[in-house]
């Protein structure tokens, strides 16, 4: 008896019919994924940039009864906007912490002041949300 098959010539062109399918279909797909990344990639590294111009200093602090004056100053070259949140701490653990929605120009000071703190505070810090490595610290 004799097998019938597919014929090389036949196998051949479905394997070719498939490979164009299949880059056809992924060279609509990657320049899209691709731009994509690259977007993210460049969105980060601005960000990043623009981070290592950034810097925070607690200039001064009069705490008083629950309440901490706090003097920020700005020792980077780039504005933080609505961006600064201070924190007080006691010898273990964050005791509050409290968005500023102030915003500081470069090399500027601004006032702050901070309520409703429980415990007396051993110290105070002041961090960036957009800029996680800025951050600075006082004791009381």
């Amino acid at each position: 008896m004799r097998r019938k098959g597919i014929s090389p010539i036949i196998a051949s062109v479905l394997l070719i019919a498939v490979v164009i399918s299949v880059t056809a279909i992924f060279s609509n797909w990657a320049p899209e994924m691709v731009e994509s990344v690259t977007e993210g990639v460049e969105d980060q590294t601005s960000s990043q940039i623009e981070c290592n111009e950034a810097g925070i200093e607690l200039y001064s602090v009069n705490y008083n009864n629950g309440e901490a004056e706090v003097v920020i100053r700005n020792t980077g070259g780039i504005e933080l906007e609505d961006d600064v949140i201070l924190a007080a701490f006691d010898s273990e653990d964050s005791l509050i912490t409290q968005e500023t929605g102030v915003t500081v120009s470069s090399s500027e000071l601004s006032n702050v002041t901070m309520t409703d703190i429980a415990e007396d505070p051993e110290y105070l810090q002041a961090y960036s949300q957009s800029c996680s490595d800025v951050s600075g610290q006082i004791e009381i």
